[in-house]
């Protein structure tokens, strides 16, 4: 990986189906997977692996990726109001 990398981690499950509950409720294979990567990630002052509790569909997961990139690649932001 070149420049500025962050690999987000969802530890409380990777798709809709391996929620609790769900068919592929799996939370140990979801663990070995997650160590795998960990243990394979070379982090770097650009290159940073982060942990989080969401499950991938969580909106709290979507944030935490929305402010991971704002981190590493800020834009500018305005603020367009409707017109009725």
């Amino acid at each position: 990986m070149a420049g500025s990398v962050r690999f987000l981690i969802p530890e409380g499950g990777v798709s809709a189906l391996d929620k609790p509950g769900q068919p592929f409720h799996y939370p140990e294979a979801d663990q070995a997977l997650f160590n795998a990567i960990v243990s394979r990630f070379e982090e770097s002052p650009t290159q940073k692996l982060i942990r989080t509790p969401y499950q991938i569909n969580d909106a709290a997961f979507t944030k935490a990726v929305v402010d991971t990139l704002e981190e590493i690649n800020p834009s500018p932001r305005t603020i367009q109001h409707a017109t009725f």
